[in-house]
């Protein structure tokens, strides 16, 4: 190793170590209590007291095991965890969080099935094959058998990987050394299983992300959020490009670009907008002068944009059936 490399990595390391430790003293000052009553805090403490063990500690002069000795140096990996406390403050990190929380439920059920039907599969497996490992005809293949499905604990590895990784091995030890017949019994478990089942488990935990990603207000308002700036910044290339003149308005005549551009009106598709839509826009804004400024624009293209469009025309019938109700009732007093 480079002697200059490893001084400065002590060297980073004992500057880590010395903001680890300000940072839990400052907290235990300020915080008192509260500080003990916080998982992440133990977990930095606990980092700290790793941290000094390692740099206290020599293996050479002092009867530590070296396995105690590694561990404690894997504890202060802990302070990649710290990350978590900052999750609330990541938008995509907490939806992320707060999903695997959420199919916990869903992943013990469906790990405690798995487990299940794996145990059946392969103790029916281990008695089908138990007669020719006691009764071999060569040796090798009995040893390469044994290799897969000799014990429970190989019998049960074996049947995760041939449900997850690479099934052939294990299945070609049996067809190719015991009996063909094998080969139906594992083509029906990769189809039931291997292909049903993990569809049915991954379509469930998709529908719980799903579901908790729609449950998320604080996610779905920053989602609507930047869907808003997105539109206003593809609108406001709208309006720098249909202002040729570079004054700030749109004329009618600048106006009608929009009519004529098919890479405008490209546009104004991807954002929900009709360009017939924005011709009646124009005559509803235009106070009398002929020209739209750039806030005008967009207010409009924004209530006539997708369902807002929905929404104002049901405000509008609604006080239209408001007048008319206190139309009849005026003609009725009379």
């Amino acid at each position: 190793a480079c002697p200059v490399l490893d001084s400065c990595i002590q060297a980073a390391d004992l500057v880590f170590v010395g903001f680890f430790t300000a940072d839990v003293g400052i907290r235990i000052i300020f915080l008192g209590s509260a500080f003990w009553k916080s998982c992440l805090s133990w977990l930095d403490l606990l980092v700290v007291v790793a941290s000094y063990i390692v740099l206290v500690v020599d293996v050479d002069s002092f009867p530590v095991p070296p396995v105690l000795l590694r561990f404690v140096r894997l504890i202060k990996l802990g302070r990649a965890f710290r990350i978590l406390a900052l999750a609330s403050n990541l938008d995509s990190l907490s939806l992320l969080m707060k999903c695997l929380l959420s199919s916990a439920a869903v992943l013990g059920w469906a790990t405690l099935l798995f487990v299940f039907l794996l145990s059946i599969f392969g103790m029916v497996v281990s008695n089908l094959v138990q007669e020719y490992l006691l009764y071999p005809d060569d040796e090798e293949k009995q040893q390469h058998v044994f290799q897969y499905w000799g014990t429970f604990s190989r019998t049960f590895l074996t049947m995760f990987e041939v449900l997850f990784a690479n099934w052939a091995p294990s299945c070609r030890a049996l067809v190719d050394n015991v009996s063909e017949w094998f080969s139906i019994l594992f083509i029906v478990m990769r189809c039931s299983m291997g292909f049903a089942l993990l569809n049915v488990v991954n379509s469930v935990f998709i529908s719980q992300t799903l579901k908790n990603a729609g449950d998320d207000e604080h996610f779905l308002l920053k989602q609507q959020a930047l869907e808003q700036a997105r539109t206003k910044r593809k609108l406001e290339q709208v309006f720098c490009a249909v202002d040729v003149s570079g004054d700030g308005v749109l004329s009618i005549e600048e106006f009608n670009l929009l009519l004529e551009d098919q890479r405008l009106r490209l546009w104004l598709k991807q954002l929900q907008l009709e360009h017939h839509d924005l011709v009646q826009l124009f005559e509803v804004m235009d106070d009398g002068d002929g020209m739209i400024s750039w806030p005008e624009f967009l207010d409009g293209a924004m209530r006539i944009k997708g369902q807002a469009r929905s929404i104002d025309l049901f405000r509008l019938e609604t006080k239209i059936d408001t007048v008319l109700d206190m139309a009849s009732n005026a003609r009725t007093s009379a």
